[in-house]
């Protein structure tokens, strides 16, 4: 009798155990720790992060440049910061649009607002175009550019 009552706690402790060692997932822009360089945005491409615009938490001119590869998807997600008392976080910038929909396409938004996804779906250039000013003596205003950006195949 004692071996039958050993069996069927078996699975209970795997399944217990289990459930304890699974991590939450975290997003792909997130990171842990302190820094003194708050850049207003990251892009993912390929798998790989980069941070957009500069330490003051201001996007620079001229916008950096990016070649990506026909089909190839761009993630962009904004900083964010939060909204009185509530807590919840907010972008601290709008997403931007980008100037030929066309070249690369808007596909996904993330409903926080915070986080976008782009797709190249046709060769050339385009920007991604923020709605706000930026250190740009020379921009359009309500379109500050973010990235510079060149598909190829």
């Amino acid at each position: 009798m004692r071996r039958s009552t050993r069996l069927s706690i078996l699975p209970a402790l795997v399944l217990l155990v289990g459930a304890c060692s699974t991590a939450p997932s975290r997003p792909w822009w997130y990171s842990s720790g302190v820094t003194t360089c708050g850049t207003p945005a990251q892009i993912r491409v390929a798998g790989r992060v980069h941070y957009l615009g500069g330490c003051a938490g201001q996007f620079v001119s001229p916008a950096e440049k990016l070649t990506i590869h026909l089909g190839q998807r761009l993630d962009i997600h904004m900083a964010e910061d939060s909204a009185g008392p509530s807590g919840r976080l907010r972008p601290i910038f709008a997403l931007p649009r980008s100037s030929d929909s066309s070249i690369l396409a808007l596909i996904d938004r993330a409903t926080d607002q915070a986080t976008a996804t782009f797709e190249a779906r046709k060769t050339g250039h385009v920007w991604l175009l923020g709605p706000f000013a930026c250190s740009s003596i020379a921009q359009r205003p309500g379109a500050c550019p973010v990235l510079d950006i060149t598909v190829v195949t």
